[in-house]
Order: structure tokens, then sequence, then C-alpha cells
């Protein structure tokens, strides 16, 4: 199955400028596939985020040192992350400003190119481990593809602020904050400084 969810097919012009009926119904299957998914990794919310640390530290221990909270919150947050991403499937201007903005704060809390590729092993993982044979091919395909387009668009972001700050720095974060990606989110303002994470996850929209 072909992945669709790249940084150029969710950066492409709308139905009727140029992207064909077949790749607009590739993409609907493939919103389905993470959709449907989601539900069902949701019922595992108690352990999911849990197991995608277990992963993640796993792979990279060292990432270890860029945590600086409760684990168990972490775990909550990450999982309502992933709920304001694929909620945002149909709003892809929408999820790029938030990506961006996202990836310009993470610039300054250690987090380097080369940790994405480990968060996004630890995320299909995960997934393959809560959903057993529910994870098919096509839900791996479309999570992968997916998470590969987060990746580039925060790694645009962070960019941005390298080259325009080289010094900027941030205190220690959590990678990838949750907290901070859903309150970029429900105030469009990616200028606020975020207040410690265990604050920061009563502000959810």
């Amino acid at each position: 199955m072909k992945n669709t969810f790249t940084l150029e097919a969710l950066s492409a012009p709308p139905a009727g400028s140029g992207r064909s009926c077949s790749e607009e119904s590739q993409m609907s299957l493939e919103a389905a596939e993470i959709r449907s998914s989601f539900v069902k990794f949701k019922r595992h919310a108690c352990v999911a985020g849990l197991t995608f640390y277990r992963q993640l530290f796993g792979m990279d221990p060292s990432l270890r040192r860029l945590f600086h909270h409760n684990i168990e919150d972490q775990s909550v947050n990450l999982m309502e992350m992933l709920g304001t991403a694929v909620g945002l499937l149909d709003q892809q201007g929408v999820l790029q400003r938030v990506l961006l903005a996202l990836g310009r704060r993470h610039a300054g809390y250690g987090v380097e190119d080369r940790h994405y590729d480990a968060v996004g092993r630890a995320l299909l993982e995960t997934l393959a481990e809560c959903l057993g044979a529910d994870f098919t091919h096509e839900a791996r395909n479309a999570w992968a593809a997916l998470y590969a387009y987060i990746a580039k668009t925060m790694q645009r972001g962070a960019a941005v602020t390298a080259a325009s700050s080289p010094d900027f720095h941030s205190p220690p974060l959590p990678l990838i904050s949750p907290c901070n990606f859903t309150r970029i989110h429900s105030t469009k303002n990616e200028h606020t400084t975020p207040a410690n994470s265990t604050t920061q996850k009563h502000e959810h929209s």
C-alpha cells in the first residue's frame, strides 16, 4: 500500500487543483486506517504511554535525560497529543502550523533530528504491541507515513529557529511534549513561554 501521508501529499493543493481522484481516495483510506486503529489504541490508554516510553528508552537510553517530569503524567499527555493529531487530519493547514510551532519550541529543548527516528520507531512498536493483529500492514503504513510528516514538519520548524537564532535555548522539557502541542493548537500562540508540565496538562482545549 503506497504511503500518501507524506510531506508532499499533505502540503499538496486540494481536490480540483491537480491531485488525482485516486490520490484523494488513497489518502481517505489511510486517514480511515489511522482513525480506526486509534480508537482501538485508546482502549489501551492506561498502558500505551508507558509502553511507548519503555520502547523509546530501550532504543535510545540517552533520551531519558530530556525528561524531567513524571512518566505516568507524560504517558497520559502523549495519548492526548496523538488524539489531537488524529483530530486534525482533515485540517492539514492547522496541523502543519501546529507542528512547525512545536518544532521551533523543541529546538531549544535539546531535541535533535536524530531523535525523531527513535520516537517514530517507538510509536510503531507501541501500536504493534498494544493492537496486536489489529495493527495491520495497512495501518502500519498509514501511521508510518503520518509520523514521517509530523517529524519532517517539526524539523522544518526547528531549522527556522536554528537559522534565525543560533544561540536559542529553552529550559529542558520532555521530548515532543504533548502539553505544548495541544496548547499551541488551542491558543494559536506560537510565542507563549511554556509553564511546567504538571500545570500544562490542565490547559488542553
